[in-house]
């Protein structure tokens, strides 16, 4: 009997853990095509309707890196007018959709700086929500701008959206000729990156941390996009070599540089499984090519030669990807950690699936 008793819980376990792979495997590429959002099951490529714009003149704008939230269990994405609609059809909107039903609630910024009226003929722009890597916040830009003048803008503000307490809080305003370029969420903070207008102009970066207050900008002009994360969870900005190599690492927190070893890339991978991740990154030369590892031994190269986007499963143990060829859609294609790859049966322009994170990649040989 005591036996049995003792098999009992070993075996629910064993289901727990079985169920738990299960859920991971299955958890759907979220897919934007023909201006609607889809659920993509990676298994067999069934797709379900998430969201579609109600209005057309204001499109599901581009998802980015940050879309999708910590837990892969929300998505946050905008619908975008175009800079030269009418007055009348001009929208700016930000969603917050939840994946497993569907539910949609528009998180529109209010309270406070958010309540002021608009100067007539004045519209307001909302950019590049992102998740905080707890989940607790959603960051994006907010401008506002008379429609058809250019020039005639005001302070663009950081802002972010409490997902517990409902509220939106300002957290800086920028100078509204600034091109804002980047917003990556980082260990307790955020990296904001804008440049000034112009030929050659200087791209700036700047470190906000969850008490709103930033550091020094930095000037990061020839820089990697993202910030990488180290070992010790110390961000990096990375200047890198003409062939995408890492140079030097910049601290984002001190501006401190130090040389980096040889043979480290910037590179893509789970936000949720860290180094047992596939990995991605692309090396320049006369065209762009994606090599893809695992923790650390090769896997297999993909050539971009007409557009090459990919999404990384949310435990990194396969990748989703499109291959533009013709148009601008795609078939998602799927490879796991063997490089083994078979083909969905649903075209996509974009896809997102699991929360990413980047790194310096050691890439032997």
């Amino acid at each position: 009997m005591r036996k049995v008793l003792i098999l009992v819980p070993i075996l629910m376990l064993s289901l727990l853990v079985a169920k738990a792979h299960n859920e991971v495997k299955q958890t759907p590429i979220i897919a934007l095509a023909d201006n609607k959002l889809y659920a993509v099951s990676a298994e067999d490529g069934s797709a379900r309707v998430l969201a579609e714009p109600t209005i057309t003149e204001q499109p599901i704008a581009a998802l980015r890196v940050g879309s999708i939230s910590p837990d892969g269990k929300q998505l946050v994405y905008m619908t975008q007018s175009a800079p030269d609609v009418s007055l009348d059809k001009y929208g700016s909107h930000m969603y917050l959709l939840t994946i497993a039903d569907g539910s949609t609630e528009e998180l529109e910024p209010k309270g406070g700086v958010f309540d002021v009226p608009m100067p007539k003929g004045y519209v307001s722009q909302i950019d590049m929500p992102t998740w905080s890597l707890d989940g607790q916040r959603i960051y994006y830009f907010r401008s506002q701008y008379a429609l058809g003048k250019q020039g005639d803008q005001k302070p663009k503000l950081l802002a972010y959206y409490d997902v517990n307490t409902h509220k939106h809080v300002l957290v800086a305003r920028f100078d509204p000729t600034n091109q804002m370029e980047n917003l990556q969420a980082v260990k307790d903070g955020m990296l904001v990156r804008w440049y000034k207008p112009g030929f050659d102009g200087p791209t700036y970066s700047a470190f906000y941390g969850l008490d709103s207050q930033s550091n020094k900008p930095a000037d990061v002009s020839a820089m990697y996009l993202y910030g990488l994360r180290d070992t010790d969870g110390t961000y990096y900005y990375a200047r890198l070599n003409d062939f995408g190599d890492v140079h030097s690492l910049v601290n984002v927190a001190t501006g401190d540089e130090k040389p980096s070893d040889v043979g480290f890339y910037p590179a893509a991978q789970s936000l949720m499984n860290g180094e047992r991740s596939m990995h991605l990154f692309s090396v320049q030369g006369s065209i762009s090519t994606y090599y893809v590892y695992d923790a650390e031994n090769y896997i297999t190269s993909i050539d971009d030669q007409s557009g090459f986007s990919f999404a990384l499963a949310p435990d990194g143990q396969s990748v989703a990807y499109l291959l533009f060829e013709n148009g601008s859609k795609a078939s998602i294609q799927i490879m796991d950690m063997n490089g083994d790859v078979r083909k969905l049966d649903f075209e996509a322009e974009q896809i997102v699936w699991g929360a990413i994170d980047f790194v310096p990649f050691l890439a032997p040989g």
